[in-house]
């Protein structure tokens, strides 16, 4: 079973855009999102945290040519599993090309 039941909290003050914290319940995250075609296509990076723990970097690839089309339904990260219970994730954009977008978890 994935995270369900998400609730967030204010943004945290900092120079970095982050999501509001996301508590949820269960054993795993899968976070989709899309790659505009209308924004820089350079790659990017993020980092997401389980629980306060270490960081985790993955890549926000952008567009790469000769495709012009917006890429749907991108699996951005999956957290490894987790044991079953209410988890904190936290997930900071670091780039300034490829934005950090959510269509589902």
């Amino acid at each position: 079973m994935l995270l369900s039941a998400l609730s967030v909290r204010p943004f945290p003050s900092s120079p970095r855009l982050s999501m509001p914290n996301a508590i949820s319940e269960g054993t795993g995250l899968q976070w989709y999102g899309f790659i505009p075609t209308e924004m820089r296509h350079g790659s990017s990076l993020a980092t997401y945290t389980i629980d306060g723990g270490v960081a985790t970097a993955f890549v926000l690839p952008g567009i790469k040519p000769p495709s012009t089309a917006s890429q749907y339904n991108y699996l951005f990260f999956e957290t490894p599993e987790l044991p079953y219970g209410q988890h904190t994730v936290l997930v900071t954009y670091l780039g300034s090309d490829t934005p950090l977008t959510l269509d589902y978890l």
